[in-house]
């Protein structure tokens, strides 16, 4: 046995290089110096066992070549006195009592914690050390004399001050000192002359007096655990060491039993907080590691709750040092290892990688990781901690996606802006450039040159119309005419015109929801909305396809994470547009709702289809999503409120040939060539006209003139007054006029200013003179309101 200052002397055998590893670490926790030294093969530790006599012996069961019973045999022939821990992968209690028989000293299963259990039966034999050598002692004074006088004789062991008991070679007492009777509760003279088997627990009986047997082969009998049976029925827990010696001319067995209720107590504590810890840890979303310090970091011991948190059996990280680096995610690895490496330098550090679990899910583990150096300042292991932040993850994901989707909405919402106030400025030129070309269409022949030129200028002003109208829709500055719609209905409707326009090689697949909520829009518009997406799927498909539309109920809570941002929570009807074509970019998504923005060759298309399609649904409280990858298709939402109530109602119809009249216009137009061109439209049809600039001038001339004004021909925009407010004060000063608006603005602005489509007589800019004719008769010749 080693001294207190002696490193303990350990030998391990052992084939598994994993375990090798993992136990070199455990003998670090013991609190003390271990000396190790491993051995691969049962012949290998034979060998070492030749020039080298340890303090114990750790051996597993099944190595190659020498069950562990027959190396049991081997080792107590070679070193009896050598204590012997035998170790296996799967435990069964005929092979623990047969190893126990044989005379190991314990016995422990490698999946019943080894890490912990070895470490602790190399304290309880380094503390046993103490009462092994003082029966040395005892045995070495007693050795060394041929034969004692009965007075020396009873002096040591009277002189001892743990329980002495001297037996016969048939196990019968003899002789017992004073610390003896007080152990097991009875006089000397209840003692001496009984069996000492009986003085134990009944239980342990039949395996101490094996093992006293075998004391004629093996002469020591170190640390055996045994109960003694107090008269008052009580155990004392206490620990047993023999030895044969000779005394008084004869051959006896002194028996040293060293009470350790003090011990077994502090142990039952240790063992109430360990399972305390383990309960904690099972139940806790932590997971605690230690792990090499070197690739591939094997993990020397894992928490039991890591087939909870992971799907793998605890055995999978003790027995395979590759096991943890390799699940991994291929795209993290590189980066962990390096991470890993790099606590060496800065001694802790938290790392977030992916690691595939038992279901072949990846899971994004917060790793807290620390460097513990050795006694010398080398790396000794890493300390770790495991958190599974997936969710977190994916929380902070939706969050991006939401945050780069508003970024891009305001991005969007600037562009309209623009888009919105160029489109405005452009209708009052257009105004302009279309009645001018009329009305020179008109004073010209029909054999005049001039005439084609005149008819150019009158088709170019109708594409710009065109492309007008297109910015007011992307930009939500067009005029709607909304009604409940059953969507199902104008998807089956426009299907037919959709088969002639993708052409025969895609395939139109259209499904219907059967219980299909209403929505409220204008039918043109949603019907361009179609048409512009299944255009750009046809585009996609150059070799043909399919395209589906499909039809959905879907409801958005406030913490649902498919939500659309921009969407409030709450029901939506839900149209699906998806085709099996080339699909985009990430880069190209990004930027696919953009006016002006395409990917076609120039001239083939104008970049406004989609960022129509994207004003029109947010006019219409609705919203539109993407997704698309290279090679995999491309997928369109489109997501519209729901609706109750009925349709709208049918617009007034207006006469096909304007009448002419001779009643008094008061025109408000802030823009003085427009202004210009609109009174000469009036003045041609017969009616007199009185123009102002402003509002204010308007009020003037409502004032000062004397004759009756029977209609008010504002727009509805204008610096310093609006149209409605102007109104208003008009009808105060001229009770019973009738009013019509202008406007190039949103239908949101129009609103602001206290106008709504639905309940004034409004003609959006630009608009040819005969449509400006025919709204002014028709608003003259209504009958007045009640």
């Amino acid at each position: 046995m080693s001294t207190k200052d002696e490193p303990f002397r350990v030998l391990l055998v052992e084939d598994n290089p994993a375990f090798q590893v993992l136990m070199t670490r455990a003998l670090d926790t013991t609190g003390f110096p271990c000396d190790l030294r491993i051995a691969g093969s049962a012949e290998e530790a034979l060998e070492v066992l030749a020039g080298a006599n340890p303090d114990v012996i750790i051996a597993d069961y099944g190595l190659p070549g020498m069950d562990g019973l027959r190396l049991l045999r081997e080792l107590r022939k070679l070193r009896p006195r050598t204590s012997v821990i035998m170790l296996t992968g799967m435990g069964s209690e005929e092979l623990a009592v047969e190893a126990m028989k044989l005379g190991a000293y314990d016995y422990v299963t490698k999946s019943d914690r080894p890490t912990v259990r070895i470490p602790q039966l190399l304290q309880r034999l380094k503390q046993q050390g103490d009462a092994s050598k003082a029966a040395e002692k005892y045995t070495h004074q007693l050795e060394n004399r041929v034969e004692l006088t009965e007075e020396k004789y009873r002096r040591l062991i009277d002189q001892a001050h743990e329980a002495v008991f001297v037996l016969d070679p048939q196990g019968h007492v003899l002789e017992v000192n004073g610390r003896g009777e007080e152990l097991v509760g009875r006089s000397e003279a209840g003692i001496v002359g009984r069996p000492f088997q009986e003085l134990v627990a009944s239980d342990e009986r039949e395996m101490l007096s094996y093992r006293l047997q075998t004391l004629e082969m093996t002469h020591t009998l170190h640390g055996t655990e045994a109960r003694v049976l107090r008269p008052d029925g009580a155990e004392v827990p206490v620990e047993l060491s023999a030895t044969v010696i000779r005394a008084t001319g004869r051959s006896m067995v002194m028996c040293i039993l060293r009470d350790m209720s003090d011990i077994q107590k502090s142990k039952r504590i240790q063992k109430l907080l360990e399972q305390r810890q383990e309960t904690l840890l099972r139940t806790l979303p932590l997971l605690y590691y230690s792990a090499g310090p070197l690739p591939p970091f094997p993990f020397l011991w894992v928490s039991e709750n890591v087939e909870r948190l992971t799907g793998f059996p605890k055995h999978r990280f003790d027995t395979d040092p590759d096991f943890w680096l390799s699940r991994v995610h291929p795209e993290d690895r590189e980066r962990v290892r390096g991470e890993f490496l790099r606590l060496h330098d800065v001694g802790s550090g938290t790392i977030e990688y992916r690691w595939r679990f038992a279901d072949s899910s990846d899971h994004w583990i917060l790793d807290h990781a620390v460097l513990v150096p050795d006694e010398r300042d080398r790396p000794r292991e890493i300390l770790g901690t495991w958190l599974d932040v997936t969710e977190r993850k994916r929380s902070e994901e939706a969050l991006r996606r939401t945050q780069e989707r508003l970024q891009q909405v305001q991005r969007m919402e600037a562009i309209g802006r623009l888009a919105g106030g160029v489109a405005h400025d452009f209708n009052n030129l257009l105004l302009i450039i279309m009645g001018n070309a009329r009305k020179l269409l008109r004073g010209l022949a029909d054999q005049d040159g001039l005439r084609s030129r005149a008819e150019e200028v009158l088709k170019a002003s109708d594409r710009a119309e065109s492309l007008t109208r297109q910015l007011l829709a992307f930009s939500r500055k067009q005029v709607l005419a909304p009604q409940v719609l059953d969507l199902n209905h104008v998807v089956s409707e426009v299907s037919g015109m959709l088969r002639r326009l993708i052409g025969e090689d895609v395939h139109l697949v259209v499904s219907h929801a059967g219980d299909l909520a209403h929505v409220r829009a204008d039918r043109g518009q949603l019907e361009q909305v179609l048409m512009n997406l299944a255009v750009n799927a046809r585009d996609a498909m150059p070799h043909g396809g399919e395209l589906r539309l499909e039809t959905a109920n879907v409801v958005f809570d406030a913490n649902d994470p498919k939500a659309v941002g921009t969407l409030a929570p709450g029901p939506y009807v839900l149209l699906t547009v998806s085709d099996t074509g080339e699909g985009m970019s990430p880069e190209v998504r990004s930027r696919l709702f953009e006016p002006f923005f395409t990917t076609k060759e120039l001239g083939k298309g104008t970049g406004l289809g989609l960022s129509t399609v994207y004003g029109i649904l947010r006019q219409s409280g609705g919203d539109v999503t993407v997704e698309s990858d290279v090679g995999r298709g491309t997928t369109f939402r489109v997501y519209l409120p729901r609706a109750n109530g009925i349709g709208l109602a049918a617009p007034v119809a207006l006469p096909e040939e304007p009448a002419r009249g001779c009643e008094t216009v008061l025109l408000v137009e802030d823009e003085t060539k427009a202004a210009a061109l609109l009174q000469e439209c009036l003045e041609d049809c017969g009616y007199r006209v009185l123009n102002a600039d402003s509002g204010e001038a308007a009020l003037r001339l409502c004032q000062e003139h004397a004759g009756p004004i029977h209609l008010l021909l504002t727009d509805v925009v204008m610096p310093r007054m609006s149209g409605p407010v102007l109104a208003d004060r008009v009808l105060l000063l001229r009770p019973g006029i009738r009013v019509v608006y202008m406007s190039g603005y949103t239908e949101d602005t129009r609103i602001r200013h206290g106008v709504q489509a639905a309940q004034v007589d409004l003609l959006q800019k630009p608009f040819p003179p005969e449509t400006l004719a025919r709204m002014v008769r028709s608003v003259l010749d209504r009958a007045p309101s009640k």
